[in-house]
Parts: structure tokens; sequence; C-alpha cells
């Protein structure tokens, strides 16, 4: 029976040495055991001995040898060690590992030891190397038909063929190992009805000269459920070969989280995917010949999530590869292509960021007469003529297929790999080394991170988080220090960052010239030095250029002198390019002068401000200047006197002398300048009332300040009156006056708006002259001439809003008594504006109304006869409208426009705004909360019913079927529609009809 490990090792550590118990072992001296044959007993090697293997050593089963730390194995020529189905345990330690190497006792290095070689083992823990250093073997370790052995932290160096071969073996372990100038790193092969599976590759290093990674599924072999994962994998032939010699594939293998970076030289691949079903997810490719190659007849395999950088092609599609899904992967930097496509069958290639080099073309190949499909991908661009100029296809070549790329995604897709900071340079700045770079593209960007030191297995030792901003400066560096970027996304990750996608790979630095900060001078200077300029390298020539006129005393050396042209002075700047060239190769760095003249200032324009009120200077401004100062000739203060648009409040003086100068001085190196602005202060007073009809107070009316100037009338204050008819205007200026009441529209009675004392028109008002607080202010509202009895006509229209300078905006734009709700005023029209109704001579007033939140006005239930219209405002001259007949036949005018022109004039004007169709048809008309409207009989099915407003704005719309409404009419519901005049179309079928109503 077998023994088992645990079994085992009670027996093991009793003894320190076990004595040879099988033939062929001589000590030739105490630190050296000759060793070799079959074991037939347990045993344990110490470093105490150097054992040497002179004859094939054999584990048989049951029997296990355990060799200690810091065990040295010496192999004689073509002899190996053989695990026949018995247990090999190497237990080296991380400081004190067990060696295994050639026994080249006579300096003779031309020869190979065979390797440790597994056959038939099985059983977890029954057999695994630790610490272990194997070197010039021919195959390090090969196992056949063998489970379960473990392999962790072991070098494998300078193998004839092979580091590691799995041939036909499962569930093998492969850990945190080296396998460092073999001819293939790890090899891991499946025969004809044998199987290769569930084997792992984990954390290793493989740098080795042909195949760094060998997978082969021979006819008829299962190859399945193997992670090649986190490895790092560079400089071979190959990175890894997945090989396929027929025969359906069961299951996947899975490729992910390594970075494979300078593989194929000129002819091989970082990876080769020859068999079906593979994953290859969140791997690095950099700097390799083809990052990732399809052989032929493969199909089904998903590319996710890769960062493609910087190698010579990205990806080659071969022909009859098919159904393979490539997405969210990140292409950049990829110098002679990124997708060369021989197959199109069932590939879905989405999702994808393409990023180009400068000047790059034909990026994408379409190799086939077949169209494909590549939507949803980023190609760094959204002007679609770009981008098939990175595309080869039929528009190139008209025996090609079509590269179909529309619809294309307008940003870069940020659940993709990060994509490497662009243009990475290093300048020598005075005793510091710069580190510039061009933006991320990502919408979902964090920070930027520069990495230094030793660079080594694809890290460095130092790194720090930079922020957002693309330039960084180093202290105590050389600038021949390694020096590399990367970009961050929002994602806080600290393990496995680069691999999955949420840092990119390195972007390393290259040593650039650098021609100096940017810099100013004054007009009055005429030359400038260049003295900042570096060249931290060898070089063949130096060349200065300018994009403007003037000239360098000398554009060959390091430090001239550049001498501004008037073009340059006139344009205020001037870019001035450093271009070095070494071996052919032109690097090129620039700088911009500024050209300043003396300081440029305004403060503002002359202004008047109330005395309670502060003043933002928001209108000045200032060119060519690095401090600037506000001061006051009074007593007033700003709040922040050195910014270019403080708030300014006037002291007691300021008020009491009714003026003050503000001043705004800005100042350069190249001198100063200053401008003033003159405040006027005008003092406020208080006007206080009552408002009066037939000698009862008018209560809920408002009361307006106009003043009249030169400019015109204006109205400056409102005041609504009290249950007492009282009213208060806190806030008027000096000047010349007239006050207008105008009471609610909504009290009734005979009252209509005037002005102080007692009128009608603002040309008849009193004019008054205030210069101190007024008291005891009556106004007598006049009274209608004429008290109408009810009718059935109406007359309506609006008021075109004018230009805003026609009228005060913050008085005509708001309610006047009280919540406006929702309500938006002058919207479309003036709001506010009193319309008065006369009666055929002018001469008798009959009732006003005031322009709602639209503009428009109604006078209803009037009784048939003439009338005119007039408007009122103070100012302005009103041309009276043409007359208006109501009768039986027509009982409604809707079509009332009144104008303020720009000269102050108002006129009023009938248009013809009613709808074809008998407006008599509907009823009842002026309506209420309901209106009927007959159908014609040429109307079938759809009936679509439209109300619009009297600005044609729809306002209400309904769609009916005529058998829904089982009448020859149809019943609307207008209760929620405003007063006005309303316009109604129905259509169907064939036919329309309009009609014309007013809502009450």
């Amino acid at each position: 029976m077998k023994k088992t490990a645990s079994g085992f090792f009670r027996v093991l550590f009793i003894c320190v040495l076990l004595t040879a118990v099988f033939s062929g072992i001589k000590l030739y001296a105490q630190d050296e055991i000759e060793v070799g044959g079959t074991l037939t007993e347990n045993e344990v090697w110490t470093k105490e001995h150097i054992y040497i293997v002179n004859k094939d050593l054999r584990i048989p089963d049951t029997v296990t040898l355990v060799i200690q730390e810091g065990v040295t194995v010496k192999i004689d020529q073509g002899r190996g060690i053989f695990v026949l189905g018995g247990n090999l345990f190497v237990q080296g330690l991380e400081n004190d590992s067990v060696i295994f190497k050639a026994n080249y006792a006579r300096g003779e290095k031309d020869w190979y030891w065979k390797g440790i070689s597994y056959t038939g083992v099985s059983g977890i823990g029954e057999n695994s190397m630790a610490y272990a250093k194997l070197f010039n073997a021919e195959i390090a370790i090969d196992s056949y038909n063998s489970e379960d052995i473990t392999i962790n932290n072991s070098s494998f160096f300078s193998s004839q063929n092979i580091g590691v071969r799995l041939f036909n073996s499962r569930n093998c372990q492969i850990v945190d190992c080296r396998f460092v100038d073999n001819y293939d790193g790890i090899e891991m092969v499946a025969t004809d009805g044998e199987e290769a599976s569930g084997n792992s590759i984990v954390h290793c290093l493989l740098n080795n000269e042909n195949h760094n990674i060998y997978l082969l599924k021979a006819y008829g072999g299962i190859l399945v459920n193997n992670l090649v994962e986190n490895n790092l994998i560079e400089n071979g032939n190959n990175g890894i070969w997945l090989d396929n010699g027929g025969g359906e594939a069961f299951g996947r293998n899975m490729i992910r989280k390594n970075i494979i970076i300078n593989n194929g030289a000129n002819t091989g691949y970082g990876l080769l995917i020859g068999q079906d079903s593979i994953d290859v997810q969140y791997n690095i490719f950099w700097k390799n010949h083809i990052a990732l190659f399809f052989d032929q007849a493969t199909a089904g395999s998903v590319v996710a999530n890769n960062s493609f950088y910087r190698n010579m092609v990205g990806m080659t599609l071969s022909a009859a590869s098919v159904e393979n899904e490539i997405y969210h992967n990140t292409f950049s930097m990829n110098s002679a292509g990124i997708l060369n496509i021989s197959e199109t069958q069932g590939t879905a290639f989405r999702y994808n960021n393409l990023f180009t080099l400068p000047e790059q073309e034909n990026v994408v190949t379409n190799n086939t007469p077949d169209d494909i499909l590549l939507t949803e991908n980023y190609w760094h661009d959204t002007i679609e003529e770009n981008i098939q100029r990175l595309i080869l296809d039929q528009e190139d070549n008209p025996a090609l297929g079509k590269v179909i790329f529309i619809p294309f995604l307008p940003g870069a897709d940020t659940v993709n790999p990060v994509v490497p900071p662009v243009n990475p340079i290093k300048q020598l700045v005075g005793n510091e080394v710069k580190v510039s770079w061009m933006t991320n593209p990502e919408e979902d960007l964090r920070s930027y991170k520069v990495y230094y030191g030793e660079f080594k297995n694809y890290t460095f030792p130092n790194g720090e988080e930079v922020g957002i901003d693309t330039a960084y400066f180093l202290s105590d560096f050389d600038i021949t220090d390694t020096i590399a970027v990367t970009a961050l996304d929002s994602m806080l990750m600290n393990e496995d960052a680069q691999v999955l996608g949420h840092e990119s790979p390195f972007a390393f630095t290259e040593i650039y010239p650098y021609a100096g900060a940017d810099n100013k001078i004054c007009k009055m200077h005429h030359q400038f030095l260049l003295d900042e300029a570096t060249i931290p390298y060898a070089y063949d020539e130096v060349l200065w250029t300018t994009d403007g006129d003037g000239i360098f005393d000398n554009d060959h050396i390091i430090h001239p002198k550049y001498y501004p042209g008037q073009q340059d002075r006139e344009n205020g700047k001037v870019i001035l390019t450093l271009a070095v060239t070494l071996a052919g190769r032109v690097k090129k760095d620039n700088l911009t002068l500024y050209i300043f003249d003396d300081p440029e200032v305004f403060a503002g324009n002359d202004t008047t401000l109330l005395a309670d009120e502060q003043l933002a200077l928001s209108a000045s401004e200032a060119l060519f200047y690095e401090t600037l100062a506000w001061t006051t000739g009074g007593d007033g203060v700003f709040d922040n006197d050195t910014v270019m648009h403080p708030v300014y409040t006037p002291g007691q003086d300021d008020l009491n002398t009714g003026e003050v100068r503000l001043i705004l001085t800005a100042i350069s190196e190249c001198g100063s300048s200053a401008d003033t602005l003159i405040l006027y202060l005008e003092p406020i007073y208080i006007i206080e009332g009552n408002v009066w009809q037939n000698n009862a107070p008018v209560n809920k009316g408002v009361v307006l300040a106009v003043k009249d100037s030169p400019e015109g009338a204006r109205a400056i204050d409102l005041a609504q009156t009290d249950l007492n008819g009282f009213f208060r205007l806190n806030r008027v200026m000096e000047g010349d006056y007239v006050l207008y009441a105008v009471p609610d529209t909504l009290r009734g009675g005979e009252a209509v708006p005037g002005y102080y004392a007692n009128k009608l028109r603002w040309q008849d008002a009193w004019n008054f002259h205030l210069d101190a607080n007024t008291y005891d202010v009556d106004i007598m509202l006049p009274s209608v001439d004429y008290v109408l009895p009810e009718g059935a006509g109406s007359v309506s229209g609006y008021f075109v809003l004018p230009d805003a300078r026609l009228f005060a905006k913050d008085i005509y734009c708001n309610s006047w008594f009280g919540e406006t709700g929702t309500l938006t005023f002058c919207d479309g029209g003036l709001s506010n504006i009193t319309v008065l109704l006369y009666n055929s001579t002018g001469d008798k007033l009959l009732d006003y109304t005031l322009t709602d939140e639209n503009g428009n006005f109604y006078f209803s239930h009037l009784p048939y006869g003439n009338y005119l219209i007039d408007a009122e405002k103070a100012g302005c001259e009103t041309t009276i409208s043409p007359l208006i007949t109501l009768s039986p036949d027509h009982p409604d005018e809707t079509g009332v426009v009144i104008e303020l022109d720009g000269n102050k004039k108002i006129g009023i004007r009938r248009t013809e705004t009613q709808l074809p169709g008998n407006e008599s048809t509907v009823w009842p008309n002026p309506a209420g909360s309901y209106i009927f409207i007959p159908v014609s009989e040429q109307v079938n099915g759809m009936v679509t019913v439209e109300i619009y407003n009297l600005m044609g704005r729809l306002i209400q719309k309904q769609v009916i079927t005529k058998e829904q409404n089982g009448q020859p009419y149809i019943k609307l519901n207008t209760a929620k529609l405003n007063p006005g005049l309303c316009f109604v179309r129905i259509t169907g079928k064939g036919t329309a009809s309009s009609y014309t109503f007013i809502k009450k």
C-alpha cells in the first residue's frame, strides 16, 4: 500500500540522515554524496551534504524523497531524477533555495542533464516543489500522465528545451515561478484520447527564447479549463502559442490579467490563438510584433477588456476564423495597424476604443470581398470623412468589402481600459525635471500618476498620484532616469488596477529639448534673451524659428536673442520654436512670448444711483495688467478693491455731495493706466396719499409714479392702495411727475383710471416737481359717462409687445393686483395698459379694461351699436380706432390691434383675424363652460378638434370619432380656457371647418 505524506513525515524526522540502502552510493567526502538507482525507502536530503546524481535516480510508488532547504543537487551528464509514482517534496525557503544544476566537475558547460520527470503521480499534496532553482536541464520538469503537481516560487534557467512540460497531465499548479533563458518556458500537451486540463500558470515571470508558453491540443486531445493568469510574459519569439492538431474543443481556456510585452521580434506574436473557445480578458499587450493573431479556422473566442498599446499590429483575424467576439478593448499607438480582417463571418467587434498615431491611415483593413459590421466603436474622431481615412476597404479598392462603422461612439467607452497618456516627455528645467503629457479623453478620468526609479518586471518602486494637471516637476532627478506616466479612472483600486483597465499601461517619457517658459516683455523692450533653453542630450543641429516677423541674432545656438518685429508687436504675442535634430529625427518645443503695451483700463460709463442702492461695477474692463486697484474720491467702500468687478456702497459724504468719482487703476511692469467713473447719487423721496372715487376710498388699486424728462415719460415706482385707499411710493427720485391711479378691474362700479388730481388724460394731468417728501396727495378717479345696458356683443384684441426701450418692464410686466400663480406677464403682448371704450363720437366714456398677461383685452356683454377704442399710456400720443359696429350679423369684433411705435405713438387698427367658416353656428357665443359646434356630414371617421388663441398658439386639442360623438354637433368643454378670442379648427378625412368664438 502506498504511504501517505502525513504518515511518512512522522517517520522521516526521527532521523537526521538515513543510511544508504541501495547499491551505488559512495562517500567521497564529508560534504558530498553520490546517489543514483532506485530508492527503496524514504529519504531526506539535508544541506549538510551536496548530492551528486551519477546514475538516474528513480522514486517508485510508495517511496518519498524529501529535499530540504539549502540542498544543492548536481546531476551528471545524461542523468536525471524520475518520479515513477512516488513522491518528491522539494522544500526550499525564500532565502534558502534548493539548487539543481549540471555537475560540471571539470568546468565543461556544453551539455545538459535530463531534468526531473514525473510519471503517473497523483494526489493533492503528494508532489510539490517550493523555492527551487533549476539550471541547464534538457527539460527541467517533465510531467507525464500525472495530476496535482504543485510548483511554486521556483526558478528555471537555461533549459535546452523546456522549463516545465505538462504532458497529458491535469490539475497541476505553477505559481510565482520564474522562467528565464530557456528555449521554451512552459509547455502543455494533450494527445489523442488524453487530457491536459485544469492546470494553472499564475503570477509567473517568463522571459525565454522561443515560446514563453505553448499549449498544444493534438488531434483528439482534450485541453480545457486551463488558466494563464497574472503572468509577465516577455521577450520571446512568441508570448503564448495555442496550437491545434485537430478535433473539437469541449471547454474553454482562459488567458487573463497577463502582461504580454515585447514578443514576436519581426515575425512572431504576443498571443497566437490556434484553438477554439479561448477567453482573453484584462491583458496588457505592449510592444509585440503582432499582439493577437487568430490562426485559420479558429472559432468562439472572446477578447474583452484588453489594452493593445504600442504593438506593431494590434490584431489579425485569419481566414475561416469565425464567431469570435471582440469588445471593450482599447487600441492605442499601434504603429502598423489596429485590425487586419481576413474573415467576416460572425465576427463581433464592438465598443472598442481605437486611438491612432498622428497622420496614421488604413489602420483597419478588410481583406475580404464581404462587408463587415464594425459599428459602435470609438475612433478618436467624430467626423465621418476622417474615420474613413483610417479604414482600407471598398472605398479604396472595389474588390474589397465595406467596413460599416456608422453608428460610431461619440466618446471613449469608459468601460474599456484607460488609454495611456499620449506624448509623455521629460525636459530639464533648471534643477528640476519637468514631466508633461497630453490630456486623456475619458470622461471618468480621476487623475494621473508619475512613476520613477528602476523599472523591473513591469513595476516601479515609486509612484505619485498628481491630480489632473498634465505637467509635474521632479526635484533632484537625473534627466536620464526612467520615468513613466499612467492615467487612472474614477474607480479606486489598489490591486491589479492596470490589467483590469482602471489604470493605463505605463507611458514612458522621452527626453525633449526645453525652449523655456512662456514669457512677456513690454513693447518698449527691443529684445528678448532665450536663456532658459536646455538640450540635455547629444544633438547634430539646433534651429530657432518664429511664427512672426522678428529675427534672431543667431538661430543656430541654444541661447539666442530675439528681436520682435512690428507684426509681433501688433499681434501682442509670438511663438518661438526650438527644433533639435539628432540622426535625422527632429524634436521640437516652443514658448509664447507675450508683448504687452501699457495696461488698458475702462472703469465703466458714468451712471446714476438711488441713495439707498449699491453699485455693482460689472461693466469695468482691463487688459495687460498684473494688479488692479479701485479708489474713491468720497467716503464709500468697495467690498473688494482689488478685483475687476467689485460692489461700491456710497458713504454719507457721497450722498451729501450728490456724486463721487470712482477710479480703476491697472498696473503692470510696463506701467499703469487709470480711468474714472462718475457716480451721481439721486436722493429718494416718499409720496403718500389716498385714492378716491365719489368721496369713497378706492382699495386694491394701484398708483403709478411716471417721471417726465427730456428722454420721455417713464414709470418709476408702483404702490397698491390699502382698504382706506392709502398708498405710499417709497423710492421716488427728484424730478417732474404725474401720478396715475388704476382701480382693480374686478372692483366694478363706475370708476376709471385717472391722473392726479382728477384727469382722464396725461396731457391734462397736474405735473409737479418733486424735491422733498410729499404727503396728503389725493387722487380723484374719474367715472364713466354712461353705463351701458347688457347686450350680446363684444370687442377684443391685443396690445403688441413693443421694443423694450419703450416701456418699464419691471413695472408693466408684473401683477398689479395680487398673486400671479403661474402666470407670466408680457407673454406675447404688453400687459397692464389701460384700454378705453367710447361711444361712436368719442365724447362718452363707456368702460375701461387692462391688457392681461398676454396683452389681450376684452369688452363683453355690449349692446349692438357703434364704438371707438382708445389706449392710455403717459407720454404717448394715441390715434383713436376706426369705428367698430356690432350688430346681429356682426356681434363680435375680435381683431383690434394696438401698437406702440418708436416715436411713442399708439396706433389702433382692425385686422381680419377670423378663420373661414360660419362663426354664428358656434353656440353659445360668448362661451361659458361649454360650446357646441356643428359637424359637416362629409366628415367621417376620426375628427381632430384644435383650439387656438389670438396669437395662433395651440391651447387645446381633442380627437374623437363621429360614431363616438353620436350627434350632428360636437360638445367641447371650455371651462379651463382663459377669457379672450379663440379659433377652432375641425379636421377629418377629406374636409376641414373653422370657427371663431369669445371665451367670457
